[in-house]
Formats: C-alpha cells, sequence, structure tokens
C-alpha cells in the first residue's frame, strides 16, 4: 500500500512537471509568434516605403517626359510629328495613370482600384493603340491595319485608360506571337 501512495505521488508529480513543460512550450511558441509578428509589420513597413519611394522616383521623369511633350507640341511640326506627339503623350498620361494604380498599395491591398466612368474620344484612343502598334509592327517587319466601323461613335462613356490597356494588351501578344 505504502508503494502505491509512492507511486501515485510520483504520478503526480510527472504530470505535474509535463504540464508545466507543455506551458513552457506554449509560452515560447506564442513568443515567437509575436517575433513572426513583428517582422512581418517591419517587412510591411519597409515595403511602403519601397513602393513610396518607387512612386517618386518614376513619376518625376515621367512629368518630365509629358512637360517636355507639351513643350514640343507648343513648336512648328508636322501633322505627322504633332500625331505621334499626341500619341506619346496619351501612352504617358496612361502609363501614369496605370502607375498611381500600382503605386497606390493599399488600394491594390483592399482590391477597391478606381475604374472611371468618363466621356472620352474613342477614336483618339484607338488611333493611339493603332500607332503605337504601328511601329511595333515594324519592327517585326508587320503591317498593322486599323478598321474602324462608320457606326462606331467619336465619344464613348468609360475607363479610356483600362481600354487603352486592353487594347494594347491584345494587339501587343498579337503582334508577339505573330
Amino acid at each position: 500500500q505504502e508503494m502505491n501512495k509512492l507511486k501515485n505521488v510520483i504520478d503526480q508529480f510527472s504530470n505535474s512537471i509535463q504540464g508545466c513543460l507543455s506551458h513552457e512550450r506554449l509560452i515560447n511558441e506564442i513568443f515567437e509568434r509575436k517575433q513572426i509578428e513583428r517582422e512581418l509589420l517591419r517587412s510591411k513597413e519597409v515595403e511602403k516605403q519601397f513602393f513610396a519611394n518607387m512612386s517618386h522616383e518614376i513619376r518625376t521623369p515621367l512629368n518630365g517626359m509629358l512637360g517636355m511633350m507639351n513643350l514640343m507640341l507648343k513648336t512648328p511640326l508636322r501633322p505627322e510629328q504633332e500625331e505621334y506627339i499626341a500619341d506619346m503623350k496619351l501612352s504617358s498620361k496612361n502609363l501614369l495613370a496605370i502607375l498611381n494604380d500600382i503605386l497606390d498599395y493599399s488600394k491594390i491591398r483592399e482590391g477597391k482600384i478606381d475604374i472611371e466612368c468618363i466621356n472620352f474620344n474613342l477614336l483618339d484612343n484607338l488611333r493611339s493603340v493603332y500607332n503605337t502598334a504601328r511601329a511595333k509592327g515594324q519592327e517585326k517587319q508587320l503591317k498593322v491595319h486599323l478598321s474602324i466601323d462608320i457606326d462606331i461613335p467619336d465619344f464613348v462613356k468609360g475607363d479610356p485608360v483600362r481600354l487603352n490597356q486592353i487594347l494594347f494588351n491584345l494587339v501587343s501578344n498579337a503582334l508577339k506571337f505573330t
């Protein structure tokens, strides 16, 4: 009977030690998770700062290019040159809008990129995509044609930047894989 009491005391002591060890493991695990959480928060801050810096470094020269295009359009140019610069300007504005979406990190994370619904000249957008595609096509010795149905209205309502993105991606892929 003394042996049973001793065995019970030893079992209780063993269970108590195992409980303490489990508790210690739990505390260590919580500590490790808190450390990982702090590192993740630091990483997010570094990433946020990177995007802010990149935004400034890319927007600055792009805005400079837009300014130079505006100045060029005020000089005497042949109609063909005016058209090319106008296309460059539209493409640059589209790039700036896309860049703003990419760099507006919080909107992307939340899935809240705004889609515009404004009146815009569809023919100007189509011609801009065409002129850019034509230049790319010439590099690959491909002819690019633009045919616009006469029933297509000059002005439509929508997001001209997104439309240009879509059309340019479609045409670029067609040229790339032709």
